[in-house]
């Protein structure tokens, strides 16, 4: 049976070209591929639900206020 390699190249990859991004430039990525994931069915209100309660976890309050205003954005593009 072929295992599936993990990828650490995309990984990089994705820290490079994001790391340089300012918080503006984040957000709006994130909308961008948000509305891409929704039009194709790959993200719906309870995956943007889940990745709050996930990622909340690790946030202050602030952050997790952040977040939320941000996916609230994301649920309604």
């Amino acid at each position: 049976m072929k295992k599936n390699k993990f990828n650490t190249n995309n990984i990089q990859d994705d820290i490079n070209k994001y790391s340089s991004m300012s918080q503006d430039q984040l957000m709006e990525e994130l909308i961008k591929h948000a509305k891409e994931g929704k039009q194709n069915g790959s993200i719906n209100d309870a995956t943007i639900e889940k990745l709050y309660n996930v990622a909340s976890g690790f946030l202050n309050e602030d952050e997790k206020a952040k977040l939320k205003s941000l996916l609230e954005i994301v649920k309604k593009s």
